[in-house]
């Protein structure tokens, strides 16, 4: 006998293609259960009609919607026999015709526990197929050798629990412990992993015999609260499976597990991004998820395209929602970035996050987490006042330095406008060419504007590279400035400063008139 389980929630509009696509098959010794699992429309009433026209189909109900683990599938599932087969089917998907009897030749020929085939992926709305999960021969995996060479191919057939049939023999040997913290996001994976890690002999059939369809309102597109858990749990628990089956995880298998947790990552985000929370409360997810030793290890190790392009779709959903906090709290979004980006992530606030966004140079180079490319673009805009009363460019450029002790203080817009090619060179740690280009500038006297922050910059630089001359000559030049604008007390601690260092000259003296007039 084939038993058949499925738990249906709201079905009324698809659960006849269900039931029409078994009652269609070419083998007929079947047996099913289905549950009107709390459903608030016409699915029991639907049920019932069928099971009074067809006595192998088995109403059942519960009163309210609870996970698939329930106490009716654990008692249908527990009383097959060992020569029975189990199979589940959504409410909303079908079997091709020839599913039961194709599967059940194909597990009995090959003495399988758990027998699989491949899935035409349809758009419920439009009726067309968009993907298929499909293995172009058959695959017999038997052994710790195959359980390890074969990951890659067989792995995207444990990710969901439809599509088989499992055999009676291993069904006593199911694991309840093996699917603890599983939420209603993932479950499935767990038993359909569960059922594997008790298997002896697992085939996949080659080509499609199942359809499977999606739309907005499948369970993988809603935000449940233990989906990013649920995303650990999941990657967790194949590292274990493979510990168990194959005695390690070896290297290339542990790549590919990342790889597949980072793109898990990604629909995550998406999740996120269309869901209904706020934006501090998508924040929180981001972070968290950002934070997490898996990600961070997954996304540090994983070899390929996978794991970037994650970090990438990670780093923009947390920008959107950083942008739609107008200048709220944002320490979600700062911790976020600078965990996903060490050298670009102190430059990202709520105030910043909009720019990136809006400039696809910008986002690229953080993305990269390149400083010295986002610098010169924040630089440009600066120096082609471009954005700057839109967006905080200054206080951006000083985030990005905060590790350079010349220019972490340095978020004058007129000096950053005036001299950006200073800034560049004592960026790139040419501080000599700096210097020299900075006393050029002083001694042409072009004006004020920004004028005290690079002065500031040359004393500092010409302290640090012991340039004597060039330092007493950047003290006078501040102490000029400082009279000119009236800053008199502040110009008259720098000359006694060098008063004290022993300095003296005619330009010193002529300060000192001008101070006591």
């Amino acid at each position: 006998m084939i038993i058949i389980y499925t738990m249906a929630f709201n079905a009324e509009k698809t659960i006849l293609r269900a039931i029409k696509s078994v009652q269609n098959q070419t083998e007929q010794n079947w047996r099913w259960y289905l549950l009107d699992n709390g459903s608030c429309d016409g699915t029991g009433a639907l049920i019932q009609r069928c099971a009074e026209a067809d006595s192998r189909i088995i109403p059942l109900a519960n009163q309210d919607n609870c996970v698939f683990h329930g106490t009716h599938f654990l008692d249908i599932m527990y009383h097959c026999e060992k020569r029975d087969w189990f199979c589940l089917l959504d409410a909303d998907d079908e079997y091709k015709p020839n599913f039961l009897a194709d599967m059940l030749t194909f597990a009995e020929r090959e003495r399988l526990d758990v027998a699989a085939c491949g899935s035409d992926f349809i758009d419920e709305a439009t009726g067309n197929i968009f993907g298929q999960r499909i293995l172009p021969d058959d695959l017999i995996i038997s052994g710790k050798e195959d359980f390890d060479r074969f990951l890659p191919l067989y792995h995207q057939f444990m990710r969901s629990n439809w599509g088989k049939l499992y055999s009676g023999q291993i069904i006593p040997r199911f694991n309840m412990e093996h699917m603890a913290g599983a939420s209603i996001y993932g479950g499935d994976t767990l038993y359909s992993q569960e059922m594997l890690w008790e298997s002896e002999r697992f085939g996949i059939r080659a080509g499609t015999l199942h359809r499977y369809y999606t739309g907005p309102k499948s369970i993988s597109t809603q935000w449940n609260p233990l989906r990013s858990e649920a995303d650990r749990i999941l990657y967790r628990s194949a590292c274990s499976f493979l510990i168990d089956k194959c005695g390690s995880v070896s290297p290339r298998n542990r790549d590919f597990l990342q790889c597949v947790y980072s793109n898990a990552v990604a629909d995550t985000v998406n999740v996120i991004q269309n869901s209904g929370l706020s934006p501090a409360e998508k924040l929180r997810e981001y972070h968290a998820i950002a934070a997490h030793p898996i990600t961070l290890a997954a996304y540090r190790e994983c070899g390929g395209e996978d794991a970037e392009r994650s970090r990438a779709r990670l780093l923009m959903g947390a920008l959107r929602a950083g942008a739609a906090l107008s200048g709220r709290e944002d320490a979600d979004l700062r911790a976020a970035a600078q965990t996903l980006l060490p050298r670009c992530g102190p430059a990202v606030t709520a105030a910043s996050a909009g720019m990136f966004l809006k400039d696809r140079a910008l986002s690229l180079a953080l993305l990269r987490d390149d400083a010295g490319a986002l610098l010169e673009k924040l630089l440009e805009r600066m120096e082609k006042n471009r954005d700057v009363k839109q967006y905080p460019i200054p206080e951006t450029i000083r985030a990005l330095a905060a590790d350079n002790p010349s220019l972490c203080q340095i978020d004058d817009p007129a000096f950053l406008r005036a001299y950006g090619s200073v800034y560049r060179k004592v960026w790139q740690g040419r501080r000599l060419d700096a210097l020299d280009e900075m006393a050029g500038l002083l001694m042409e006297d072009r004006g004020d504007g920004g004028r005290e922050t690079l002065l500031t910059l040359f004393v500092s630089l010409a302290a640090l590279e012991n340039q004597v001359p060039a330092f007493l000559f950047g003290k006078i030049q501040q102490a000029e400035l400082y009279l000119r604008q009236g800053r008199r007390e502040e110009c008259r601690a720098i000359l006694s400063d060098l008063a004290e260092m022993g300095v003296e000259g005619e330009e010193l003296d002529a300060l000192h008139r001008e101070l006591d007039q």
